[in-house]
């Protein structure tokens, strides 16, 4: 965001517009049907810290009304640096490691691990700079932060500005990238958080848009080893489109650092290492098309080694692949 806006003033309320922007710019969640898909038990996590906007701005030695100073993103570390600034001119610096796999199919197969903010410096890497545990109170409360200062940074006619811009592609302000990003970046790590809270592992809308996908998926097929061990997975989406997730190589053999996931169209297989932050958007992806019926869908195809196998114990053994990487991550979460 350009600098001139530090010299804004700020808003008394944050602005309905500034949410609909960030609310336009993003993949809506979808609504899915309940089901009996059992999940292990865990203790739930607060959506939000639950304090006022003033409460959180002191939390962090800021006076409020706080309003956005500066942005600018990092694409070689694929972080985005901000300094707010309070009602007395006091800088607070923060930002959001907000990853590189935009460029799904692209050269180079994506791959992050988790994904922090940060406090103290507008870089991961500088040396004032702290990484807050990942999906924790100050994590929340340091989202709320930035998304009433967004608010109150955007003026009705900035927000027009950068709702046009979006649009058509093209930004005459040079900051309005940034600013963009920003308010992409929040509202997705709001969502992540709200998932989270609702033992998810990441948002279902995020997730279809990931992969390309269109409505509610449903499961198609299930390939067991002679072990009964999952090999692969297919789900369909509303449009048709196919996705395969594997934990089988090309060769055949058993892969135990990734998952391979292919898509009509990319031209190869997409290896998404267990762990990798996209590993979160696949099993939301999986558990939501076994989700979107009570039992084996009509038509699914089920087999093992190579034969026939009965559905429901073709479903049984997905859904303990999944619950078991489901259970890795958060664990992993807790440690990170």
């Amino acid at each position: 965001m350009h600098r001139d806006a530090a010299s804004k003033r700020p808003r008394a309320h944050p602005a309905p517009a500034a949410t609909a922007l960030a609310l336009s710019i993003a993949v809506a969640a979808l609504t899915l049907p309940s089901s009996t898909f059992a999940e292990p038990s865990f203790p739930p996590v607060a959506p939000s810290t639950g304090a006022g906007p003033g409460a959180i701005a002191s939390s962090f030695g800021l006076t409020p009304p706080v309003r956005i100073g500066f942005c600018e993103e990092h694409p070689q570390d694929g972080t985005l640096g901000v300094t707010l600034v309070d009602r007395s001119g006091k800088e607070f610096s923060c930002g959001l490691e907000v990853g590189r796999t935009a460029a799904l199919g692209g050269p180079g197969q994506p791959a992050s691990w988790p994904r922090h903010v940060f406090v103290g410096a507008t870089g991961p890497t500088l040396p004032a700079a702290r990484l807050l545990p990942l999906w924790g109170t100050e994590e929340r409360a340091l989202i709320q932060l930035l998304t009433v200062a967004i608010a109150d940074s955007i003026s009705d006619a900035q927000n027009d500005l950068l709702l046009k811009g979006a649009r058509s592609g093209i930004l005459s302000d040079p900051g309005g990238f940034g600013l963009l990003r920003l308010i992409g970046s929040v509202e997705r790590r709001r969502r992540m958080l709200a998932a989270i809270s609702e033992g998810e592992t990441a948002p279902v809308g995020d997730a279809l848009a990931y992969f390309g996908l269109s409505g509610a998926p449903t499961v198609k097929r299930i390939e067991l080893d002679r072990s009964n061990r999952l090999r692969s997975v297919t789900v369909v989406d509303a449009k048709g489109q196919e996705l395969t997730a594997s934990t089988r190589a090309p060769d055949g053999q058993a892969r135990e650092d990734a998952w391979l996931v292919h898509l009509a169209r990319l031209q190869g297989p997409l290896y998404i290492p267990l762990g990798a932050y996209e590993e979160r958007y696949l099993l939301t992806v999986l558990a939501t098309a076994i989700r979107s019926s009570e039992g084996p869908p009509s038509g699914l195809e089920s087999r093992r080694g190579g034969e026939s196998a009965p559905g429901d114990s073709a479903l049984k053994a997905a859904i303990k692949t999944i619950q078991y990487r489901k259970q890795r991550i958060r664990e992993r979460d807790r440690f990170s």
